[in-house]
């Protein structure tokens, strides 16, 4: 009984110096991931004993920030479900009128435009964003207004698509999960007034400056698509920068704005201390208008932005504090923020660096107080201060390796379902690559306006330093193909927390007991993860003549699977679950039709099979496993612990231990309709579509 107020006191006496900008950004954060169903509610108990660390002020200052956030994200939930309703999902005939708010539109003479932009569409019964394609004598700029009419095609969520047990790509490659809109007539009416088409029409004129006298076309792309987001990615070789998990480069993000106001903030060095952080804010704010304003850049701009101003007023901690208010107010504009785990490594990997340059700072100022101790002519003196020099100047190494470390085994790892190995070697090179970019860019940009032999050197400079990234890249994908890969890294989730703890502990003996607590909760949450029963259904859709493989997987690892349609998705479904770790599968098949098994071949050979005779309303025929044994195959015949029941022909019933699973098909123009209904009574649906190849979705049932 006194082993609970033991504890309460104990607690009440360790209290951390928790910056407040900390408390309100982890409650906004947790306000909204509840708010937005991101996170269960559940797992609002995990910091509850923080709470009691709190005094009157913050508790109600973390609670009124918690209670706003958690309703920011319901509303904004509600609103995004009520959005995705609007968009149509059957093909149709529409017209109405279309604008146009795609950024990387841009008038230039140097760029191909793209094939496809992203407009608004305002129909007389809806109002949605949708991939558009215009007529070929068309090009359109952010803010031009259509009327228009033509095909509107759904929107379809991204799959693989497989052949020879390897996935070669993605599905769809263009519109994502956005409607396709296929524009026959058009024509023009007055374009709105935007601010926005003031910041691009600028960014026009500095891509006039930028890609003259450049004379490869594919620098000319690379360096508009790079530095200022604009023009499609036509004429790039995008393999080689996905292979080598740089591909990020091309999407202006905080890597592009940060590295832009600490090059102004070097050049500003001479210029008074508060007119420099004002500039390099200006600076900041304008680039990240005039390359598109996308949300990774508005969430590093607003950052530098508030920590220049911060830094100009002389505010304590001002990096750290601007970073977390940052991520206060993203998370109140845009909620599902803080399920992106783009956002979390953007804002992670900050914290990390900035928390090991604060503690790398403090070093080196108690280096410096000791040696303002000793006598400064003293030959141990003078060489304790070279040694001090090297150190200081050794010190970034670590700092920017763990940051690209961090960066390759989570970023770039995930990004576009592929797992590229050479990713962190990559990004480490990186950091010496990308500072000669922006300061070939920065060069020919100023000093190239006042000569024309400085123009002609920049543009030198600049498709000498893109020739070494190009042939860079294009080696590293030589050595190290790419590995596609069904759903993000979870381990890189894992270990970028645990290097942000880590960080976090380097400060004093209290908060590294509080770190290893939080490291031990993220230990905890990660084996509740691997021990959750959800299950996880493989669906291989091949040509709409045979039915879909369908892989029910078990939280304990065993599998199931529902017929075996051909030898390709056969031997495709045996390669995904071999990576899972499976090592034997029990087949069912949904009706008697002997072509069902021609894939098990193809299984047998790659894992270990059995069999159960099908079960449907029909009493089960004895002529199907003596078709097995005719056709040659020994697999033995082990009941199944769940019931499969065929009530239609393209529907099944599986009924397992404590839960029933209803999955439905049907073939659409589109493709094959997959309809899941779980045990929670939550409806799963998806459309495979029809190509040459099989084609992988993977759902996880709860």
């Amino acid at each position: 009984m006194k082993l609970l107020p033991a504890i309460l006191k104990q607690l009440r006496q360790s209290k951390c110096n928790w910056h407040l900008s900390t408390l309100i950004a982890i409650s906004a954060g947790l306000g909204s991931a509840v708010g937005c169903g991101l996170l269960a509610w559940y797992f609002l108990l995990l910091p509850l004993p923080v709470l009691y660390m709190l005094n009157r002020k913050q508790l109600l200052i973390t609670s009124g920030v918690f209670l706003s956030a958690l309703l920011s994200g319901i509303i904004n939930y509600h609103i995004s479900q009520a959005a995705a309703d609007k968009i149509p999902h059957q093909k149709a005939v529409i017209s109405g009128k279309v604008t146009c708010i795609d950024t990387r539109t841009a008038k230039s003479k140097f760029l191909t435009p793209p094939a496809i932009v992203t407009c608004r569409v305002d129909t007389p019964d809806a109002s949605f964003d949708a991939a558009v394609i215009c007529p070929e004598n068309i090009n359109m700029f952010y803010g031009d207004c259509y009327r228009f009419s033509g095909k509107i095609h759904p929107a379809q969520n991204a799959g693989l698509i497989c052949r020879d047990n390897q996935i070669s790509g993605e599905y769809p490659p263009l519109f994502g999960k956005r409607p396709l809109l296929i524009i026959n007539e058009m024509s023009p009416e007055e374009t709105p007034f935007s601010i926005m088409r003031i910041f691009l029409d600028c960014r026009n004129i500095l891509l006039s400056r930028l890609l003259e006298r450049i004379r490869n076309p594919v620098y000319a792309e690379m360096a508009a698509r790079l530095f200022l987001g604009a023009g499609s990615n036509s004429n790039i070789p995008m393999k080689n920068f996905a292979a080598s998990g740089t591909i990020h480069l091309f999407s202006v993000s905080g890597l592009h704005v940060t590295l832009l106001a600490g090059i102004f903030l070097l050049l500003f060095r001479p210029m008074p201390f508060r007119w420099r952080y004002a500039l390099a804010a200006i600076i900041t704010l304008f680039y990240v208008l005039c390359s598109g304003a996308s949300l990774p850049a508005i969430r590093a701009g607003a950052m530098v932005i508030v920590w220049c101003i911060m830094r100009s007023m002389l505010f304590p901690s001002s990096g750290w504090d601007s970073m977390m208010l940052t991520w206060s107010f993203c998370t109140f504009l845009d909620p599902e923020t803080t399920g992106s785990l783009s956002a979390q490594y953007s804002f992670g990997i900050t914290a990390a660096l900035l928390l090991m340059l604060d503690r790398f700072n403090d070093h080196f100022a108690r280096q410096q107080h000791i040696l303002s101790l000793m006598p400064p002519q003293a030959p141990l003196t003078r060489e304790r201060r070279k040694l001090f020099r090297r150190q200081r100047n050794l010190a970034m190494i670590p700092a920017v390796s763990i940051t690209a470390f961090i960066s390759g085994a989570g970023i770039a790892l995930y990004r576009q379902n592929i797992f590229t190995p050479a990713s962190i070697p990559a990004n480490l090179v990186l950091t010496l690559l990308t500072p000669l970019l922006f300061g070939a860019m920065i060069f020919k940009m100023f000093f190239g306006a006042f000569a024309v032999i400085f123009d002609e050197f920049g543009a030198m400079l600049l498709e000498g330093s893109f020739c070494i990234l190009d042939n860079f890249t294009r080696e590293i994908a030589r050595i190290f193909p790419m590995q596609y890969i069904q759903t993000p890294p979870l381990w890189s989730v894992f270990l970028f927390y645990l290097c942000l703890f880590g960080t976090l502990g380097f400060s004093s003996a209290i908060k590294r007991k509080w770190c290893l607590l939080g490291t031990a909760l993220i230990i905890f949450n990660w084996y509740l993860f691997l021990r959750s029963d959800d299950f996880s259904l493989l669906v291989i859709s091949s040509s709409s003549d045979r039915p879909a493989l369908l892989a029910l997987i078990y939280p304990g690892g065993d599998v199931e699977a529902v017929d075996i349609p051909d030898k390709e998705s056969g031997a495709l479904a045996a390669g995904l679950l071999r990576e899972k770790g499976v090592k034997s599968l029990r087949v069912n098949f949904s009706g008697a039709a002997a072509r069902n098994i021609s894939g098990l071949p193809a299984l047998s050979r790659q894992l270990e099979c059995s069999v159960t005779a099908p079960l449907s309303k029909r009493k089960p025929t004895k002529a199907f496993m003596r078709h097995l044994r005719n056709a040659g195959f020994t697999l033995p015949e082990i009941p199944s612990p769940a019931k499969l029941t065929t009530p239609a022909p393209d529907s099944l019933i599986w009924e397992i231990p404590h839960a029933k699973i209803e999955i439905s098909s049907s073939v659409t123009d589109c493709g094959r309709s997959i309809e899941i209904t779980g045990r929670s009574g939550k409806t799963y649906k998806q459309i495979l579509p029809w190509c040459s190849r099989p084609v992988v979705w993977q759902c996880e049932i709860k």
